[in-house]
């Protein structure tokens, strides 16, 4: 499969170039898109951000040819700039962090200025002035004041790495920090979730802004991290990312792709300084308030036990509290982080050029909440539906009732008739008889193998509802997700940068349902993968080239229920010779809904058209389906679309 890549080329031009060379990189830009024709390209930033400036005198005038380096705090990574002729200086593709300028010109005191803040996708312009004296001679300002962003269009909310370190937030997911952002709009509150979020990245589709929710743009180091239905493949921990910036005004066109909220993630890096985190937030579920009705339940199902002390009074009533009230499940989100340069004693020592960063999530949790369903009544399952009473039946009388039916009222909306009884009228219109009394005939059902086994996957309702959703229980997922990220960055030249990272995430779940013993309980892993590689070449203190590929692989398998593996089609009463389109037993063809269903979704395109094929002697309503291989150019949605349909007609807990 051919993951969606997204491909960023930007050759920067500085002011006062030559236009043969600016030229000559818009051609090789162009080639290097023919050539990676498979390629989708998308808008996208890698978080990277750029530093200008004019240098003058003290009496404003410009200088020409001083010689600037660009320093950052944390790693010693350097990079050279000269001014032209109007004292302009831009050095760009510069990682988020801090930065000192030094800048030397003849006749002229070195002038060092110090805490300088590059946010994520920024561009600062530092004005720059040098007093007469010698070289040797060094003026140094420290503690500059934020500098304002008056080079770009673009606006918005940038969280640094303390800031996103330190703010609390919901499964320690920094994404769902959107929410208090400037210009951001949202659908739900900063509390509408309390459990773990950061394997759940569908809260990323309940925000936008200016009225456009769900409709965002997500890139991680350049990479587009975006899985189906507009929401990011992965949500990156407090322990690996880097800043984050929220651009609601997205004027520029790196940046024009969505008319949502454009979130521009930047992983960590390695420094100078060997350093790391370990951190691990334990939450009980049972520390969490019930809802309203949840709660009146709880409180109804011990009143009828008996549990006058509560969950303590005995078993039972520890049993009750699990079903109805809210079980011991808990949640563990451990992680782990070590970045600093490369390392080798006696080797090699990579300070001030080679470093990584390494980090691990191991999130362990159970979610836990009340859910109600609408299931036949005891008197129902033994075919007797005349607890179904429609207030308006009277009014909605057939004519030929009376005919039909002597001596019996008519039901409404609930009145059953028999499939048996199926003729068509003079009209060509299928009609059936009604069952009298609302009673399906105790024959009909005694040896009726697939009631059997229905009703013994339904357990006793709890209300007393007939009509409407009449049991209540306490949901359960069990959940594990683990996330890994490594990063290199290598400044291999003083005129070469290059940075690599991957990062993958593992989630798996299962979650239970009505059914007794839980026959229903739903299974379902998830991969992503979201690699990013950057490369900057400086060509002169004019002209530089910034490249980044990254990608996207995102597979979901959902929903699996091995419950209900064990039931056979012939052990529901369907012919034998069913049994050989069901589960493993033919591998090359669909396995029946009625029984299972697989899904794969995935946000890449399909370089491969799906073409689907039905046996003319398959005697039952659907056929299973095989699929093959042909030309390109067809989105694998196809396959999503069609067993979700299929599953949506045919699924037994449906």
């Amino acid at each position: 499969m051919t993951p969606r890549y997204s491909l960023l080329v930007r050759a920067r031009e500085r002011r006062n170039s030559r236009l043969s060379l600016f030229s000559q990189i818009l051609l090789l830009c162009a080639i290097s898109t023919s050539v990676l024709s498979v390629v989708k390209a998308n808008a996208q930033t890698a978080g990277q951000g750029t530093i200008s400036g004019t240098v003058t005198d003290t009496s404003g005038s410009v200088m020409v040819g001083a010689q600037l380096t660009i320093t950052n705090a944390l790693t010693s990574v350097s990079q050279n700039s000269t001014t032209n002729n109007t004292g302009y200086f831009e050095v760009s593709a510069l990682n988020p962090g801090n930065y000192k300028i030094s800048v030397e010109s003849a006749g002229f005191e070195t002038l060092v200025r110090e805490g300088i803040t590059l946010e994520a996708n920024a561009h600062v312009t530092v004005p720059l002035q040098l007093h007469a004296g010698a070289v040797t001679q060094r003026i140094v300002v420290q503690a500059d004041a934020s500098l304002l962003n008056t080079e770009s269009g673009s606006s918005g909310q940038v969280l640094t790495t303390k800031q996103v370190e330190s703010i609390p937030v919901s499964g320690n997911n920094p994404t769902w920090l959107a929410l208090i952002a400037p210009g951001v709009q949202g659908k739900v509150g900063q509390a509408a979730s309390t459990d773990d979020t950061l394997a759940w990245t569908g809260l990323t589709t309940d925000f936008g802004n200016f009225g456009q929710v769900g409709v965002n743009e997500f890139s991680l180091d350049g990479a587009p991290n975006e899985s189906n239905g507009r929401a990011s493949a992965i949500n990156p921990t407090i322990d690996e990312l880097g800043e984050n910036k929220f651009d609601v005004n997205g004027f520029e066109a790196s940046v024009g792709h969505t008319m949502g909220v454009m979130d521009t993630q930047t992983s960590k890096l390695g420094t100078n300084e060997l350093h790391g985190t370990i951190r691990e937030t334990y939450t009980a579920k049972r520390w969490a308030a019930m809802n309203h009705f949840q709660g009146d339940n709880y409180k109804y199902q011990e009143a009828i036990a008996g549990c006058v002390n509560g969950a303590s009074t005995n078993a039972n009533c520890r049993v009750i509290e699990d079903k109805y009230g809210w079980p011991g499940t808990h949640m563990n989100n451990g992680a782990a982080s070590l970045g600093g340069p490369v390392y080798l004693p006696k080797i090699f020592n990579g300070r001030d050029k080679l470093f990584f960063f390494v980090s691990v999530l191991d999130d362990v949790f159970a979610g836990a909440g009340s859910q109600s369903a609408a299931i036949p009544t005891l008197q129902e399952r033994t075919g007797d539906f005349t607890d179904l009473v429609d207030a308006n039946a009277t009014k909605n009388t057939p004519a030929n009732w009376s005919s039909l039916c002597p001596n019996s009222p008519y039901f409404g909306q609930y009145q059953i008739y028999d499939p048996f009884s199926t003729v068509l009228d003079s009209q060509g219109v299928p009609r059936r008889k009604p069952f009298c009394g609302n009673v399906i005939p105790a024959n009909r059902l005694a040896n009726n193998q697939m009631a059997q086994v229905f009703n013994s996957l339904m357990p006793v309702p709890t209300q007393n509802n007939p009509a409407g959703t009449n049991y209540t229980y306490t949901q359960i997922t069990p959940q594990t997700y683990r996330d890994y990220t490594a990063r290199v960055d290598y400044k291999l030249t003083p005129h070469d940068s290059l940075f690599v990272r991957y990062t993958r995430g593992n989630y798996t779940k299962g979650q239970n349902d009505w059914t007794v013993g839980a026959v229903g309980t739903q299974q379902g892993p998830r991969w992503i993968d979201v690699p990013a590689v950057g490369w900057d070449h400086v060509f002169n203190e004019r002209t530089n080239l910034n490249i980044t590929f990254g990608g996207t692989n995102f597979k979901t398998w959902c929903c699996y229920y091995p419950g209900y593996d064990k039931f056979k089609p012939s052990s529901l009463g369907l012919p034998t010779y069913t049994d050989q389109y069901a589960q493993s037993a033919n591998s090359a063809l669909l396995e029946m809904p009625v029984l299972r269903s697989r899904t794969m979704r995935t946000v890449f395109r399909e370089r491969r058209t799906l073409r689907l094929e039905k046996p003319t002697a398959f005697p039952l309503p659907i056929a299973p389906l095989r699929f093959v291989e042909t030309s390109p150019a067809c989105k694998a949605a196809i396959l999503f679309s069609l067993e979700q349909s299929i599953a949506g007609r045919m699924h037994p807990t449906e």
